[in-house]
């Protein structure tokens, strides 16, 4: 099984994603989804029928029909579909399999947060911050999980609906100072939610289609790849660097860096002049060393895993 991840602005096209989903065949029980209540607005239909939403309040605000249709409509589509507080994020409703890894005890408060639970399901974890952070922003996430054969068809789905670009968007964030996922940070008000979503032109052209693919109990490729590539990374090493200042333990790390990016979905296929201003990003903002000394070991790292694959 693989997981296909979206993240969507608009809790009305999250809602048809799910609703695509369920008629393509996909069950209850493989999609889930993760939006934050940022006005408390969802939260109120969950005990209600949609026919029976106040008329009063359809009508006097978009949003409130928007929300009441919405909400009814995904509570007779997935399972569990309820409202919980996370640490960082604040007010959220939430269905599917995911609930069971957000709360613990029936007490109705996230326990491993949508982080750990995206992480759970083989996201790594570099892109699981991402689509945290996002529905801390006010995006909503829908995630469905798929045998092999299906995965093409849940892709065409989320693409359907034009989700948020998770690379591009992140990238408005650390521009302002933003580094990781912080679940201990204080949840953003419903206003300054409001104000993040109205800097992103939800229409403008998008380089690709962003959705996320991930295997459920690991990355996409088999761990046993990697140790099959190791004497490569020694080999390498020992050519270049044994007489360096650094022992093959403190560039074991980059080899695996590399190798970790050229399994990433986002990197990919791209080149490594593409790939390589953000993998210097990432690099530099955990790791002690220089990138200009362990660049070209994580270079190798990287083509080493594209030649097998190739």
């Amino acid at each position: 099984m693989k997981t296909v991840v979206g993240m969507f602005d608009d809790l009305s096209d999250a809602h048809e994603v799910v609703e695509d989903l369920m008629d393509a065949g996909f069950t209850r029980d493989d999609v889930s989804l993760v939006a934050r209540d940022r006005a408390s607005e969802y939260g109120t239909f969950l005990d209600e029928d949609v026919d029976d939403v106040d008329n009063e309040v359809a009508e006097s605000t978009a949003t409130g029909a928007v929300a009441g249709g919405a909400i009814g409509g995904l509570a007779g589509l997935l399972v569990g579909l309820g409202a919980l507080t996370i640490p960082g994020i604040g007010p959220v409703v939430a269905a599917g399999p995911i609930v069971a890894a957000l709360t613990g005890a029936g007490i109705g408060a996230a326990a491993g947060g949508i982080f750990g639970a995206l992480v759970g399901w083989g996201i790594p974890e570099t892109e699981a911050e991402l689509y945290a952070e996002g529905v801390r922003r006010g995006a909503i996430i829908v995630a469905v999980r798929a045998p092999e054969n299906r995965v093409e068809r849940a892709v065409e789905i989320m693409a359907d609906y034009d989700p948020v670009d998770i690379q591009r968007r992140s990238s408005y964030w650390r521009e302002e100072g933003w580094a990781r996922y912080d679940p201990n940070a204080e949840p953003l008000t419903a206003d300054q939610i409001d104000q993040e979503l109205s800097r992103y032109d939800r229409y403008s052209a998008q380089s690709d289609v962003d959705y996320g693919e991930y295997e459920e109990e690991e990355y996409g490729y088999d761990e046993g790849q990697y140790d099959t590539l190791e004497p490569s990374f020694r080999h390498h090493y020992e050519t270049n660097y044994r007489t360096s200042d650094y022992a093959y333990n403190q560039h074991q790390p980059a080899y695996r860096y590399g190798y970790d990016l050229a399994t990433d979905y986002h990197y990919r296929d791209r080149t490594w002049d593409e790939v390589e201003p953000e993998a210097r990003r990432r690099w530099e903002e955990v790791n002690e060393g220089t990138w200009e000394e362990f660049k070209e070991s994580i270079r190798h790292g990287w083509e080493e895993l594209k030649r097998t694959l190739s």
